[in-house]
């Protein structure tokens, strides 16, 4: 027997119909693997299959313009996403992360809000535990690193934010 698989975006709506939103919080601008995007917003939703291949050709202009963007270098924004649990969602940038798997890009950069919820989460995963609210934006991260050059200790600091 054959069944049908799955290639619908997962969107918020599930979470919001299946689960009770017990708070949220900006987590700043941190760079996301490609395959923990998983879900879209509503609007859009429809408009990408779950590996975020268009499923039209009303979007191919605006698909075309963001790919020569990103292949000439142009800067873009960052995407704007939505962790729950160990899940993403598109609420701005769909395109750009369409255009970065058909890249080969493995990671992204992108502003992410947290959505801290109860209950077990439509695709199986029970809510996670709260993370830490630190950003990169937001506070002041630095490596240190010591090295040895001619018999001297040198110390490097690298500024995140």
């Amino acid at each position: 027997m054959l069944t049908r698989r799955q290639t619908d975006l997962l969107t918020l709506a599930q979470v919001e119909t299946n689960d009770t939103l017990r708070g949220s919080y900006d987590a700043g601008v941190q760079i996301v693997r490609l395959a923990q995007i998983r879900g879209g917003s509503s609007g859009r939703a429809r408009d990408f299959d779950n590996a975020f291949c268009p499923r039209s050709d009303h979007i191919k202009q605006r698909w075309l313009w963001v790919a020569e963007a990103m292949l000439s270098g142009k800067g873009l924004p960052v995407v704007e996403l939505i962790r729950v649990g160990d899940v993403y969602f598109v609420t701005d940038g769909h395109h750009r992360i369409s255009v970065a798997r058909a890249l080969g890009q493995q990671e992204i950069e992108a502003e992410v809000k947290v959505w801290e919820v109860k209950g077990n989460l439509p695709w199986g995963q029970p809510a996670l535990a709260p993370v830490p609210r630190t950003s990169l934006k937001k506070m002041s991260m630095h490596r240190v690193t010591s090295m040895n050059v001619k018999g001297e200790n040198h110390v490097k600091s690298n500024s995140l934010a």
